[in-house]
C-alpha cells in the first residue's frame, strides 16, 4: 500500500466519504500558491534585467541576461526549494505562504530529482514542446476529481496537502510524515494536532 491513503483505512463504516478528501489542498489555496511562486519567478527575472541595465545600454545583453536568469529560475526555483530539509520540505515560497505542501505518493521526502520530474519536466518541458496547449490541460484535468491529483502530480506521483496534516508513510519505508499517536482513530476524520513534531523525521 502506498503512503498516502485517500481516506483513513479503520474510519468509522456509517460516517459518509467527502467527495474530495479533506486532508487535501484546496483548489484556489493551490492556485495562489501557484500564482505567487510564478510572480517570485518574474521578479527575479526582472531584477536581473535592472541590474544588466544599470551596467550597460546594450539591449541585446539586458535581454541575454533576463533569459539565462529566468531560465536558471524556471530549472532550479522549485527543486532546490522543495527539496529543504525539515518542516519545509514539499513546499515553494508559494505554497508556505499558503499553507500546502507536496508528499510524494510513498509519503517519503520530496528531493530533487522527484521535484525536477514533476515541476520541470512535468510541467515547464510539456508546456514548452505543446507550445502552452499542456499548460491548458494540466490544472483542469486534476483539480476537479477526487484526489486533485494535476497531471504533474501523476507524472511526478505526488499529492498537494494542507500543511496542518499528517500522512503516513508506508510501512516499508522509515516513517517521513507521521505522528507519535496513533493516526485516524476511529474517531478522528483528520490526523491530530502536533504537526511540527509530526515532521521532525524530516530533518534525520
Amino acid at each position: 500500500m502506498s503512503g498516502y491513503e485517500p481516506f483513513p483505512a479503520d474510519a468509522r463504516a456509517d460516517r459518509p466519504e467527502p467527495a474530495v478528501d479533506p486532508r487535501l489542498a484546496s483548489r484556489w489555496r493551490r492556485f495562489w500558491a501557484l500564482l505567487v511562486d510564478t510572480l517570485a519567478v518574474m521578479l527575479g527575472g526582472f531584477v536581473a534585467s535592472v541590474a544588466a541595465a544599470a551596467a550597460t545600454d546594450d539591449e541585446d545583453v539586458i535581454g541575454a541576461v533576463f533569459l539565462l536568469v529566468w531560465l536558471a529560475l524556471v530549472l532550479l526555483y522549485y527543486p532546490l526549494l522543495m527539496r529543504r530539509r525539515g518542516r519545509r520540505n514539499g513546499q515553494t515560497l508559494g505554497k508556505q505562504l499558503l499553507g500546502v505542501r507536496v508528499v510524494t505518493r510513498e509519503g517519503t521526502p520530496v528531493t530533487f530529482g522527484r521535484s525536477f520530474r514533476r515541476d520541470v519536466l512535468g510541467t515547464t518541458v510539456l508546456s514548452f514542446l505543446s507550445s502552452g496547449l499542456y499548460t491548458l490541460a494540466d490544472y483542469p484535468v486534476g483539480l476537479f476529481t477526487d484526489r486533485r491529483q494535476t497531471l504533474h502530480d501523476r507524472i511526478g506521483a505526488t499529492f498537494v496537502f494542507r500543511a496542518d496534516v499528517a500522512v503516513r508513510a508506508a510501512a516499508e519505508e522509515p516513517p517521513a510524515i507521521v505522528h507519535d499517536a496513533a493516526p485516524f482513530e476511529s474517531d478522528q476524520w483528520l490526523p491530530p494536532a502536533g504537526y511540527e513534531e509530526a515532521n521532525r523525521a524530516f530533518g534525520r
